[in-house]
């Protein structure tokens, strides 16, 4: 009997987008299955790829080929990964080859660097110990020998120690439940959760800043450990994820596993290892976790559930959130989201009963919310203050430098200068290849593109009219420290992009920041959510109105959110908070709603705001983006997809399709960018007219010359 494989390749191509019939070179289904990784002659060259399915009738009329090898089981994925790629490339209509991409699955098979071994013979082990200085230097072995258990380096000594029958390598025990003292009004939504986590349970714990949700996390997380199931924790960011290790290793030490991008192969392997064996552990990670062959998944957390991190902005364009609600409704097991500020998304889904809420009002050990005052920026210029820190602010970041605590200032804009103009033409700087601003970074002396990377050297000569007359306007966070080195004398530690390119520089400055070396921080968002400093009891905002005028219907909803995160920030120790917030609009209602601290005063007029215009979650939009270094030819490409894509709507009404236009970013990388937007209820039928209208551009000679990117849960419109 023969068997046929549908196999996917391993070569991420909008050109091979299809599935590839070869035969089993044997009968027996027992040595294979579908996941399995393969090699396999392709097009003359020995390609690998996975099994995506098995059947016995032949349904290609050509010559099939045989599959040469099988590699090893522990390369391959698991059956539930294979059914969400093809949900992947079917909800965000791209390839089956592009959303492999997704899966960071494992290129070969590394040793273990580290197991988890239990000591056999206690008495042989301590004679041994006590006749051997080097093994009384070894502190991995002493702290087996007192722990009698444990995760220890596989080196020559301990390999040794296995051989003699010392030690032996064991499964990881079910860890106890925590000890985790939870408050009156923690406890009382730790019971309610408990008891609804029923099938196909989806809550939203809804938490002020300092509320306490992490304990709630972890005293589920123990509940679900305890019985043998795996526990998916996401976070948007790895920066969040490195502090959060230590909170959760805490009371997990023996079931916490770490995965995020910045792994190396090795220890990627290690992880993929343990969660396909289906011990219980707790997954600690970002978003490239949720495509993880967890074998015995029983819980998944999504702290921070409307952070933009969890969407990706590279092809296939998914949002982790979606990728989520997939996976827990296929597997019937709880989903439970967090945050400060919910998604109006999530917001809706809560209203309407879809989600389920809970909610903490009060922060942890009842410590007070931070006082936030707002400061009128064009009063404080009247009155003959134009510098970058009003008045108030400067009198009580002196108070609070006195005292010894710490100040965070929050500038969510790096560099010196973001914008260089000619005070004689009016001239503005800008990147050659992107229609954006230049930024000039005062440590480089260049100009750079933050969005190409374009770098050029400082020049005060304008290239329009050729006069030394280039002028820096504004400020972003070297400025920022320039001036407060003038103002105050103090440790200052500056937290930006620029500042964090090493590998551990982010685990040194916020070790640096928990052991008081610093005064005060100037930051950007890297910042502005999931630090917790007991002694940060000051933080300014400099420019609350950044991106509350971008011309993007989310746009409010990113300035709340981030607000809200950064006023979170003070007081989270003993002594209370306090919160300057520097505006050019003090009365909208965006900026009032963070003062207050209320969340549902902002969201039921940003959905009352959304409902009126038809925007989401009121309806869905599809964004096409065309782009290419050929502007006419852009243009050109862009109408033949919108006339192809009407035409396969039949000009419905259930579909409006918007533009084509200019992007808001118009120009980037040299490229020339136009979108389309599909707006609808029946997002079925959107990706069904998405479908057609683009299997008939693809036989469009324009489509070879450009660069057409699909994104079905667009969250920035730029």
């Amino acid at each position: 009997m023969t068997v046929y494989a549908q196999v996917a390749l391993l070569r991420p191509s909008r050109h091979l987008d299809r599935l590839y019939t070869y035969k089993l070179p044997f009968s027996d289904l027992k040595e294979v299955s579908i996941g399995a990784k393969v090699r396999f002659n392709f097009n003359n060259r020995l390609e690998e790829g996975f099994i995506f399915s098995l059947d016995e009738e032949r349904n290609f009329s050509g010559e099939i080929k045989p599959i040469l090898e099988v590699l090893p089981e522990e390369l391959w994925l698991t059956p539930e990964l294979v059914e969400m790629i093809k949900w992947i490339s079917e909800y965000y209509l791209c390839s089956i080859t592009e959303a492999l991409t997704l899966i960071s699955y494992p290129e070969k098979i590394y040793q273990d660097v580290e197991v988890f071994c239990t000591v056999v013979d206690e008495k042989k082990l301590n004679e041994k110990i006590k006749k051997s200085k080097r093994l009384q230097n070894d502190l991995s072995v002493i702290n087996l020998l007192k722990n009698k258990r444990g995760v220890v380096r596989t080196t020559a000594t301990i390999k040794k120690l296995i051989e003699q029958g010392m030690l032996q390598i064991s499964e990881k025990p079910l860890p106890n439940l925590p000890s985790i003292e939870l408050s009156e009004s923690q406890k009382q939504v730790y019971q309610q959760i408990k008891r609804d986590m029923l099938k196909n349970f989806v809550g939203l714990l809804h938490g002020i800043t300092g509320s306490g949700k992490t304990e709630i996390y972890l005293k589920l997380a123990g509940d679900f450990l305890n019985r043998g199931k795996q526990v998916l924790f996401l976070l948007p960011e790895i920066g969040i994820t490195t502090q959060m290790v230590d909170r959760v290793k805490k009371y997990f030490p023996d079931n916490t596993l770490v995965f995020h991008s910045r792994l190396s192969a090795r220890e990627k392997f290690t992880v993929w290892r343990q969660v396909k064996k289906g011990s219980p552990v707790l997954v600690l990670g970002t978003r490239s976790a949720a495509f993880l062959p967890l074998q015995n998944l029983g819980l998944i957390i999504l702290d921070e559930e409307h952070e933009l991190s969890y969407k990706q902005e590279e092809t296939p364009k998914y949002h982790v959130r979606e990728v989520v609600y997939w996976r827990a409704k296929r597997l019937g097991i709880p989903l439970l989201l967090g945050t400060a500020t919910p998604s109006m998304e999530t917001y809706a889904a809560v209203i309407s009963g879809l989600i389920k809420y809970y909610y903490l009002g009060k922060r942890y050990q009842n410590r007070p919310y931070p006082q936030v005052m707002i400061v009128d920026m064009f009063k404080e210029a009247k009155e003959g203050n134009t510098g970058i820190i009003s008045r108030i602010l400067q009198h009580k970041i002196y108070e609070r430098l006195q005292k010894g605590e710490q100040v965070f200032l929050f500038l969510n804009r790096r560099g010196f200068a973001p914008v260089i103009m000619c005070r004689k033409c009016g001239y503005f700087y800008r990147c050659p290849d992107c229609d954006v601003s230049m930024t000039y970074h005062k440590e480089e002396r260049n100009f750079q593109c933050h969005y190409c990377g374009k770098k050029i050297a400082f020049t005060s000569k304008c290239p329009a009219c050729q006069e030394l007359s280039l002028d820096l306007y504004g400020y972003g966070t070297q400025r920022v420290e320039e001036e407060l080195k003038k103002l105050f004398p103090a440790k200052i530690f500056r937290v930006d992009y620029d500042t964090m390119r090493s590998k551990n520089s982010y685990d040194k400055i916020l070790e640096a920041i928990k052991n008081k070396e610093a005064d005060i921080i100037i930051g950007t968002q890297m910042l502005a959510k999931g630090f917790d400093f007991p002694d940060l009891t000051l933080v300014g905002v400099l420019n609350a109105d950044q991106s509350l005028n971008l011309p993007d219907f989310r746009a409010g909803e990113r300035s709340f959110n981030l607000l809200t995160q950064v006023v979170g920030r003070a007081g989270r120790g003993i002594v209370p908070g306090e919160v300057i917030i520097q505006t050019f609009n003090p009365e909208n209602y965006i900026i009032q709603a963070v003062q207050k601290g209320n969340f549902q005063q902002y969201a039921l007029k940003e959905l009352s705001l959304r409902k009126q215009t038809g925007y989401p979650p009121f309806s869905r939009i599809f964004r096409l983006i065309i782009a290419g270094e050929d502007e006419q030819q852009v243009v050109e490409g862009a109408n033949i997809l919108v006339n192809l894509l009407k035409n396969a709507s039949k000009f419905s009404s259930e579909i409006e399709i918007i533009g084509p236009a200019a992007a808001p970013f118009y120009k980037l990388k040299r490229n020339f960018r136009y979108h389309i937007l599909l707006k609808t209820n029946k997002s079925s039928f959107a990706r069904e007219v998405l479908k057609a209208g683009l299997r008939e551009f693809k036989k469009c000679s324009l489509n070879y010359k450009l660069t057409l990117v699909l994104d079905l849960s667009p969250q920035i419109f730029l």
